[in-house]
């Protein structure tokens, strides 16, 4: 899901005070889509040059770098995950060609990115926008090491298990990465209605929302699970299904409570 500036800007202060005087939301917008999912039976051609849309496979593990839950919007978070020959789109990726930097993309719209550039930084998708964390280079050894930079894309700890994160770490063998060519077709994935060239939709997603630091991959929480006026709002772990991280916003550019 794309949180908005607003959101962003909430969850960097750190701490907030519930009572406070409302602000504006600038843009947040649903982006999810249902992605097919089929049988797997593997990747059917392992290949030294780079193709369009490929199965990235950490070579350890033996599990494919998968955007969450499918997200078709930025923020989302990138892990390891199951192998779905050619019927995942959020499995697919287009790499630059080996030895060169450039953009690893997922869906044909969304950028494989670093929320920093220390180790530990976690990974995830994010609008193109050409910025030095979005820019990546596959060596000869089959590791994506960030652009300019001495570190590389890698399990968290050196983690196999499904739903990995996928951080910035040393460039060693559990930084491994092979890609192979899929057999079969990737559904269409139409990029959200906000993009960096286009205006806001006026429409909001219904209901109680999450709002998530891309950075700090943490939601908006009130503190303790407090009910009162006054409770401080902070940054913490997302948890799905718990009111006290479970926000209502109004229309897009319009002056508005958050609740």
């Amino acid at each position: 899901m794309y949180y908005s500036s607003f959101a962003r800007t909430l969850l960097l202060a750190g701490v907030l005070v519930l009572g406070a005087a409302c602000s504006s939301d600038e843009s947040i917008t649903n982006a999810r889509s249902d992605l097919l999912r089929g049988t797997n039976s593997g990747p059917r051609e392992l290949v030294s040059a780079v193709r369009a849309r490929s199965l990235v496979i950490h070579t350890t593990a033996n599990r494919c770098l998968n955007v969450a839950g499918g997200e078709t919007g930025p923020g989302g978070a990138v892990i390891l995950w199951d192998c779905v020959d050619g019927e995942t789109a959020n499995e697919r990726w287009t790499l630059p060609a080996v030895g060169q930097a450039g953009e690893v993309k997922v869906y044909g719209y969304l950028c494989l990115a670093a929320a920093g550039t220390e180790a530990g930084a976690r990974l995830t998708t994010a609008w193109c926008e050409g910025q030095a964390t979005q820019r990546w280079t596959l060596t000869s050894a089959g590791q994506l090491q960030q652009a300019g930079g001495a570190l590389c894309a890698a399990p968290a700890g050196g983690a196999t298990a499904n739903d990995s994160r996928i951080v910035l770490a040393a460039c060693g063998s559990a930084a491994s990465w092979r890609v192979a060519a899929t057999a079969g077709a990737v559904p269409e994935v139409s990029a959200p209605a906000e993009t960096p060239a286009t205006a806001p939709s006026a429409a909001v997603p219904a209901g109680p929302l999450q709002l998530r630091n891309d950075a700090a991959g943490r939601c908006l929480n009130v503190a303790g699970a407090a009910t009162n006026a006054g409770a401080p709002v902070i940054v913490y772990d997302c948890a799905g299904g718990v009111a006290n991280e479970r926000w209502s916003v109004g229309a897009v550019g319009q002056a508005q409570e958050v609740r």
